[in-house]
């Protein structure tokens, strides 16, 4: 019920320059995700409203936490919500900062495990030639 009021030091915490804080910060985030995940609209508006922000972020450090926590939320995302945040994850394979498209790299396999879980293989093909989307 309460789990909004944690994400928001968390948000802060997973935008510091610290590895291990973010780190921290992350699996705490999807501790408290967790308890959100029966809800589908509190957990759209909260969790995953935090990883759009964090994905747009100023700062490189918000942009590679956002990474890891793209392929976590995916599932429960609404189709509107993937849609969103898998151009989220492509802007961040292409970010400015090497740092996040490394962490990005990472967490590709991950993400394109989950898109296959989620909306079927068919989702990584597109076009009349049915080519992998790029």
């Amino acid at each position: 019920e309460h789990a909004a009021s944690l994400l928001q030091p968390l948000e802060l915490l997973l935008a510091v320059e610290e590895s291990v804080v973010r780190d921290k910060a992350a699996t705490s985030a999807i501790a408290v995700s967790k308890s959100m995940a029966d809800d589908e609209d509190y957990y759209a508006k909260e969790f995953v409203g935090m990883i759009g922000r964090l994905a747009t972020k100023e700062w490189f450090t918000a942009r590679i936490s956002a990474c890891g926590l793209i392929p976590v939320a995916f599932s429960k995302m609404t189709p509107e919500f993937q849609t969103k945040h898998l151009e989220y994850f492509a802007s961040l394979c292409r970010d400015d900062a090497p740092m996040v498209r490394r962490i990005a790299s990472r967490n590709l396999g991950p993400l394109v495990e989950t898109v296959v879980e989620t909306m079927g293989p068919a989702s990584l093909l597109t076009g009349e030639e049915g080519g992998v989307v790029s």
